[in-house]
């Protein structure tokens, strides 16, 4: 952006001084020092609209490499615990972030029926600036406030609600969410990626994966 605006400055500059020699030179024209500001006039707004472009297509380019280069893992640390798997968020863009996170969990079904849905857990720790350059952090977010003896699980239909907004327009808030399913194959709970919920409150969206799993089971309360 500095490069383009230096050199549209250079060429407005130089277009006004050229305007005013050709009207100082005119020896049909009259008032020539109000034709000469109304040029100028024109000139400088249409450079602070071109200025203005320039930035807003700045800002573009670094949300959009801040979007596409904003990845989500997830870790269980044991087949086991599965409440205590933790996201790693990794920024690969260019521009630093700052970021509040979510837990969303959509659907945890146990062997025994009991299961847990529809729960939404803000990470304690957000906040911070995430740098730009691959630079990561994990969060351990998926764990019930009020604990969980619901082992071993069956299936987990889990959603990591990333907001976040560049370091230097803290206003301008954006959202991505990465979803992730496990299930358990042999002693071993293994999660993909599936497409994005979107954050949003559906019970047929919470039961899409694991739904099957379900039992007679009952609902842990708080």
């Amino acid at each position: 952006m500095l490069i383009r605006s230096i050199a549209l400055l250079v060429c407005v500059v130089w277009m006004a001084l050229d305007i005013g020699l050709w009207i100082a030179r005119s020896k049909t024209l009259k008032y020539k020092e109000a034709l000469f500001c109304l040029c100028f006039c024109v000139l400088s707004v249409g450079t602070m609209l071109a200025m203005w472009r320039f930035l807003a297509s700045t800002l573009e380019e670094q949300e959009e490499d801040v979007f596409q280069n904003l990845t989500t893992d997830i870790t269980i640390p044991t087949p086991d615990d599965v409440f205590g798997s933790y996201f790693t968020l990794k920024n690969g863009g260019k521009s630093s972030i700052g970021h509040i996170e979510y837990c969303h969990i959509h659907l945890i079904v146990a062997v025994s029926g009991d299961y847990y849905t529809g729960f939404r857990i803000m990470n304690s720790t957000t906040g911070w600036v995430l740098g730009p350059g691959t630079e990561a952090e994990s969060i351990q977010c998926l764990r019930p406030p009020f604990g969980s003896t619901m082992v071993p699980i069956v299936c987990a239909d889990v959603e990591f609600d990333v907001h976040y907004s560049l370091e230097d327009q803290p206003e301008i808030r954006k959202e991505k969410y990465f979803r992730f399913t496990g299930v358990r194959e042999e002693n071993q709970f293994v999660f993909v990626r599936q497409p994005p919920g979107g954050g949003g409150n559906n019970r047929t969206d919470d039961y899409r994966y694991c739904g099957s799993y379900l039992k007679q089971g009952r609902v842990p309360s708080p």
